[in-house]
């Protein structure tokens, strides 16, 4: 649902309608943060102790345990990593998405203003002799102060992202970089298991 309301509002143009709606879905998440972050690290922990775990019996307990029971740890490791590979993509699908719709919306947000910028000094060029060029200037001005406006609340936005903690501290962020860190993570502890 996260993901799918971000690309909706990537189809949207920034104006102070779309920013609005963004603020309300930081909102939410936020509201839901502390169960979504705690959430989060439960799975994240205990795919990462079973994983470990499963790797550790796989290898060590290759001809002591009897094969037909021997045969649930090699697939308790590849169940768990295959969870944790579906369910970490669409965590880090959430940042990428926010990420990069606040990048457009802030380059647009900037292009729009430096248009405005070219038409005030058009308007400031012209002596605003008659009532249209007046009115013109009135609504010039209306516009770039609305702009200026835009462009603050545009700036001041964050990213929409899943955080991995307990209650209201949050170890870590769910990002592209934390994924090869997590199964780096794995890789070491089997290993330093192994060699205990």
């Amino acid at each position: 649902m996260v993901i799918y309301s971000l690309n909706n509002l990537a189809r949207m143009s920034p104006n102070i309608h779309a920013l609005r709606i963004y603020q309300r879905f930081y909102i939410l998440n936020k509201t839901m943060e502390t169960m979504s972050s705690l959430l989060a690290s439960l799975l994240l922990s205990f795919g990462f102790v079973f994983t470990v775990t499963c790797n550790f019996v796989s290898v060590r307990m290759y001809r002591v345990i009897p094969m037909p029971f021997y045969l649930v740890f090699p697939v308790g490791s590849i169940g768990a990593t295959v969870g944790i590979m579906i369910l970490l993509p669409y965590g880090i699908a959430c940042h990428e998405i926010s990420s990069k719709l606040l990048t457009g919306w802030r380059m647009a947000v900037s292009m729009k203003r430096g248009g405005t910028r070219d038409q005030e000094i058009i308007g400031n060029s012209l002596r605003p002799t008659t009532k249209l060029l007046v009115a013109w200037s009135k609504m010039l001005k209306i516009r770039r102060d609305r702009i200026k406006y835009e462009e603050k609340m545009a700036n001041s936005l964050r990213h929409v992202a899943i955080r991995v903690g307990s209650g209201e501290f949050s170890f870590f962020m769910l990002t592209k970089s934390m994924k090869s860190k997590y199964y780096v993570s794995v890789t070491d502890y089997t290993i330093n298991a192994l060699m205990s």
